[in-house]
Order: structure tokens, then sequence, then C-alpha cells
């Protein structure tokens, strides 16, 4: 394990194709550090780690064995100061077999696997990434394997709501936002011997709007005046409501040969064939390219190529919840404690601070307030009072609706059980704007793969509260004599001791020299000290002698 910090200093984590050379990491991993030069270590890591004042860090690692097969370190970061940041770096590396001490045999793949878990909660962001190092190899050396997994996801912020899920990268068509992550193919790449190549990948990648899968596979052979080769590839955009599929194919095969007669010939024979097809229903065209002749031809239902709408019964039970949580309300501020577990009581509020958020899932392009005056519609302000207009441009695109034909209602109804009926002032309504996947509320049933992704500016909900500050509460009169000092008797607030009272002695002079003698020979706790000192009450210690000497003069020993 390892561990350390760092006071007014910012961190500055990698990007994933760095973790590998990432100081912490790599020195964990390889011990690769030079104790013996401290100013060396300094220099190596200036770039990650700087001077910042109210910036700071700690950071913990552990490196591991699984199986004796996988070797890994995991280093756990977590910035804070102007902002808080949670990383997790990692490094893994698998060898199959694994290497034995003396022997020299190349394995048969090594697959190292780097990653980077970043969570920054001020920006609203999550992200997962998980790459291949071009230390991986399959077979053989020569057989370099590629690769990267991400997920990324935006729940507030400029991005808020977006997401995506990719292995392998996207789409060739797939116009890549700035803020999704570049990830490699899933592929290998090897080159057999001086004459062949062979070289293969693979994606898939989900985001809010699209679904999208392929691969590809290549092969080459040149030797000399001779080439070959064979190509065949495969991309497919998917959408589930409604299910529709759009694929393009091709497959190549071909070979040229050069020869020099009277200067340089290229004689080259090709057989190929492009396809599209899509469903459903199935159809598509292809083309076939033999040498240099083509041949186009259709097939199937050409119809199809735009899917069919889905119903609103299909639509709200894919992509809607339950009816009584498609629009909820909760506290933003105000709540003093809930009572019981009845979820329609909002409990004890506290109303200067009183501020509820109703939140829908489906858009809204109008809204009304709800008074004892009727309903009225409720104008769309800013909290600075400003008039703002929410986005009404969206549909449903999977059931072919357009924005003319859509229409949403977000209604609020306020009402007292006691007192007077609730006016039209009583509460101010704040519109909360939030940007909503063109997937769901597109107007185009075929939406474009690289077209607008996000509906801005929706109205979602508002957050309510008083119009106007709660008037302050009059403190009841108190009469003044209860609160003046009046005195209680405590019956019980002394306890008496009971006492035998002193009585004096009635026996004569004699009869009290007698009892005074008596009680000094007869003492038992005086003949246990005088046993403890060694003596012998009964024969070493005189005690018959006059009252007034034994009183005045200690016991004497016999001699």
């Amino acid at each position: 394990m390892a561990g350390g910090f760092g006071y007014n200093r910012n961190l500055r984590v990698p990007p994933i194709e760095k973790v590998a050379q990432f100081p912490l990491v790599e020195e964990a991993v390889n011990n690769t550090g030079d104790t013996g030069n401290l100013a060396a270590e300094l220099d190596k890591i200036a770039k990650y780690i700087s001077p910042a004042v109210g910036e700071y860090f700690l950071a913990v690692g552990i490196k591991f064995n699984s199986f004796k097969l996988v070797d890994s370190f995991v280093l756990l970061t977590a910035s804070f100061g102007n902002r808080f940041e949670l990383d997790i770096l990692g490094l893994s590396t698998a060898i199959l077999p694994t290497p034995e001490e003396g022997e020299t045999v190349t394995p048969i793949a090594e697959v190292q696997m780097v990653l980077k878990v970043s969570f920054i909660p001020d920006e609203g962001f999550l992200g997962v990434r998980a790459q291949l190092t071009s230390a991986s190899y399959l077979l053989s050396r020569n057989c370099h394997l590629t690769g990267g997994f991400a997920f990324y996801c935006w729940f507030s912020g400029e991005h808020g709501g977006d997401f995506v899920t990719t292995l392998g990268g996207y789409h060739p068509s797939f116009q890549v936002p700035s803020h999704y992550p570049q990830v490699p193919r899933l592929g290998f790449n090897w080159r057999v011997d001086s004459h062949i190549t062979i070289k293969g990948d693979a994606y898939f990648a989900l985001c809010s709007h699209a679904f999208m899968a392929g691969g590809h596979l290549d092969a080459t052979y040149h030797s000399g005046a001779l080439k070959a080769w064979f190509k065949v590839g495969a991309d497919f955009l998917i959408a589930w409501k409604p299910y529709h599929y759009d694929a393009r194919i091709y497959i190549d095969i071909g070979a040229s040969y050069t020869f020099h007669f009277f200067g340089t010939h290229h004689i080259t024979v090709e057989l190929g064939a492009d396809l599209h097809i899509w469903g459903p229903e199935f159809g598509g065209t292809a083309t076939i390219h033999i040498w240099i002749v083509s041949v186009h031809v259709s097939f199937g239902d050409s119809s199809s190529r735009k899917p069919q709408p889905i119903s609103w019964g299909t639509f709200k039970n894919s992509f809607l919840p339950e009816d009584d949580k498609v629009c909820t309300i909760a506290f933003k501020d105000g709540l003093v404690r809930k009572i019981g577990d009845n979820e329609s009581d909002l409990g004890v509020i506290n109303p200067k601070h009183l501020s509820l958020v109703t939140n829908a899932i489906v858009p809204s392009k109008q809204a009304y307030k709800v008074v004892s005056t009727g309903e009225s519609p409720i104008l769309i302000t800013k909290t600075d009072g400003s008039h703002v207009q929410a986005n009404t441009a969206f549909g449903i695109g999977s059931m072919e609706v357009s924005d003319g034909d859509l229409t949403t209602k977000h209604r609020i109804k306020i009402t007292k059980k006691d007192g007077p009926p609730v006016k039209d002032d009583d509460f101010k309504y704040i519109p909360i704007l939030k940007k909503v996947p063109a997937g769901l509320w597109g107007k185009s049933l075929s939406p474009d793969l690289n077209g607008t992704k996000f509906i801005e500016n929706a109205l979602s909900g508002f957050e309510i509260k008083p119009g106007r500050p709660p008037a302050p509460g009059q403190t009841h009169a108190v009469n003044r004599r209860n609160l003046q000092y009046e005195p209680e008797s405590a019956p019980t607030g002394y306890g008496w001791e009971n006492q035998t009272p002193f009585q004096a002695s009635t026996l004569d002079e004699e009869g009290l020299r007698n009892r005074i003698r008596n009680t000094l020979v007869q003492n038992s706790s005086r003949d246990s000290l005088l046993q403890s000192l060694g003596f012998e009450p009964s024969k070493d210690v005189d005690l018959n002698r006059e009252v007034a000497a034994d009183f005045l003069v200690a016991p004497q020993v016999k001699a």
C-alpha cells in the first residue's frame, strides 16, 4: 500500500492515455523511482503537482495480484479546496501463461489495461474509462491489440441529461460531440510475416439519441509483383422505439499483378458488393462490382426505409413511469420535520423559508395556477422578475406527432383546509427549464444521426415560494405576578438524625473506678495491637495499678 497528501498543492490527473506513465502509478508498479536523487523525483512530478493556495489532495494506492495471473495497482485520489474531485487510476497486466524464471518462451498473450474514473460534483460529471495500452498483444508480439471503453454521464451543468456508453468508438458517419470521449476501436493489427497483414475492428455505442454498432476485417497478401486482398465490413444504426435498423455492409475481394514489358503494366481483377439493408420490413439495395462492371439490384420492401410510428400506449409503457410519478413535488427548503410515513402529508414546514419544487417527466407547453378566483395562466418569469420564454417546439417523434399537434399542460392547485381561500398573489412561481432528449421529444420519426440531440429550455416544473413574507406574530401578554418570586414550604427539606441523650452515671466513686479498670483490662483492640508488637498482654503488661497511674503512665513491661 502507499499513501500521500498535498497541502496548498494542485493535483492534475492525467488523461487516460498517460495513466501508465503517471509518476504516482508508474513508480508504484515498476519501482522506477530514483530514491537517491530527490531533485530528479520532484522535477518528474512537477507537471502533475503544482503549488496552488487553498488546494489540497489525498492519495492512497494498493498493489495486488489476482490468482497469480493479473498484477494490478489502483490509486484513489481526492482533491478539494476550490472544488471537490474524486479520481481512481488503475493499471492491470495479465500475461498468459505466467512467465517462469529461467524460461524464454514468448507468452501467447499479454493484456495491459489502464483505468480512470472521475467524479466531479460541481460539474455534474461522472466518467469511467478503460483502455488497452500499446503493450497488449495476442498470439504474437506482432499482433497488437487496441480498444477502449467509456461511460460518461452528465447530471447537471451545461451538458446535464446527456450520456454515452461506447466500446470501441462510434459509427463512421457520426459527428462525435466535443464533450464525448474519443475511444479507440476494439481490434487488432497483425503482421503475420513479411507478406501477410490482417487487421480487424469492432465498435458499439449508445447515446441519448442513437444506437450504433459495427465491425470490419481486412486481410492483405503482398509478395513482389503480386498483391491480393480481402475486405469485409458492416455498420449498423438501430432504433428500438419504433424498432428500425439501417445497415451498410461491404465485401471486396481482389488481386493485382505488376509486370514490365515495354513499360510498367498493372492487371487488376476485383469482385465486390455494397449492401444497404433496412427494416422491418426487410428491404435493401445491392451494388455488385465485377472488375469494371457494376450491377445495381433492389430487393424487399423499399417503403420500409421509414419506420412505422408507435402508439401512445407503447410510448407510455416504454418511456414514462407510473401515472403518480410522472409529476412529483418535493421540498427544496422549509421542511422542519416529517410526520409519519404518509407520502401525501408534507409534514411541518417553516412558512418563512417554504420552497416547493414540482418536476414533470413530460415537458410542458402551457402552465396554469388554480386559486379561489379560478384558473389563470402562469407568467413564466425568472427569479429577478424578467420574462423568459420556454421552448415549446417539441413533439413525440416516435409517434410521428409534430410540435403543432402536441399539447401538454402543467397545472398547480393550492388550497387551504381552514381559513380564507388562496389568493392569486399568495404564491410566486419560478419556472424550471431543462433540456430533454430529442430522441423522446423530437419532431421527426427518423431523426438525423448528427442532428439536434436535445430540446433546450423545455419547461419541466416550478419552484413555488410565498408571494410575500409571512406577517410576524404577536406575543401573548403575560401577567406580571406570574413572574414574581413565591416561596414554597419543603416539609422534608431537613432530615434530623435521632440521637440518644447523654445520661450521667449513677455509680459511686468506687463503682466507677472498678468499671474503668475492667474496661482497660478487657480491651481486645489493645491486646491485638500488643500481640502484633510481640508482647503477651497477660504476662508482659501490668494493668493492675491504680486508675490514675493507668491513665497517666504507659503500661510498663515487667522486669
